[in-house]
């Protein structure tokens, strides 16, 4: 433990190592959380991927599981999985854009014949590709704190952030809502650069598209960030609208005068 606190309070944090932290984090959280956390993520892309059928570990000695399984089984005693209620097409309440991201990830499994000699892959690397989105939201964290408060209470934020239990127990899994926390933070951060009055014209129009590209991307992903955004945005704008008034109105004056 001393040694994991000295490793977050350097004085340049590495993402390195809050990447090699996430990812003994992915690997050792066995328990279950929320079956979201499958059926709405690496479950969709496995089926885009290698289709609705998983291989019965019992097919060898019977087909007891395939038969009993919901939806049934086919006749070399693979199980079907199907599809939650979200993704019927009759309801399509589900946007494809976060499984998208693990079937790359399972497509070279596939192709490889990888996935036939370890089905341990096939279970852990969706979280082990979250986990270098989990430390990049650490390591952006980090560089907000330190861009509002300083350094060294960059650090003290960085200590509690990964000092969280539920930081640990959760950033890593494969939920839509740790994507959506990645691309706030990344939002938050290059809104943050936009709204440094020392920077360039051109480099406020970069900083302030890539924080609207990011809070954007996180809308798609779960639409209940725009709560958030829509109040950022909306006290921009309503700063900008007053900003506009105050011009003319002392043009107005100066017009009078």
């Amino acid at each position: 433990m001393r040694n994991y606190l000295r490793m977050l309070t350097q004085k340049q944090p590495s993402y390195w190592r809050l990447l090699a932290i996430r990812i003994i984090c992915a690997l050792l959280v066995r328990t279950a959380f929320n079956p979201d956390e499958h059926w709405q993520g690496p479950e969709i892309a496995h089926q885009i991927v290698f289709g609705d059928m998983y291989p019965n570990a019992h097919s060898s000695t019977g087909s007891e599981i395939g038969s009993s399984a919901s939806g049934g089984g086919g006749g070399d005693g693979s199980i079907r999985t199907p599809l939650t209620w979200e993704w019927h097409d009759c309801i399509a309440l589900r946007s494809y854009l976060h499984p998208l991201m693990f079937v790359p990830l399972y497509w070279v499994l596939k192709v490889t014949h990888i996935h036939v000699y370890s089905p341990f892959l096939i279970a852990y690397s969706p979280r082990i590709l979250q986990a270098f989105f989990a430390a990049a939201t650490d390591m952006y964290t980090y560089k907000i704190a330190r861009m509002w408060y300083g350094e060294k209470h960059a650090r003290n934020t960085l200590i509690t952030h990964m000092c969280g239990w539920f930081s640990l127990f959760c950033l890593c899994r494969t939920y839509s809502n740790c994507m959506e926390t990645f691309c706030s933070v990344l939002a938050v951060y290059f809104w943050t650069l936009a709204e440094n009055s020392n920077t360039p014209a051109k480099l406020f129009e970069k900083n302030r598209f890539y924080a609207l590209f990011f809070a954007a991307l996180g809308v798609l992903l779960r639409p209940t960030a725009a709560v958030f955004w829509v109040v950022v945005c909306g006290v921009y704008l309503l700063g900008q609208m007053y900003r506009v008034h105050i011009v003319r109105a002392g043009v107005f004056v100066c017009m009078c005068v």
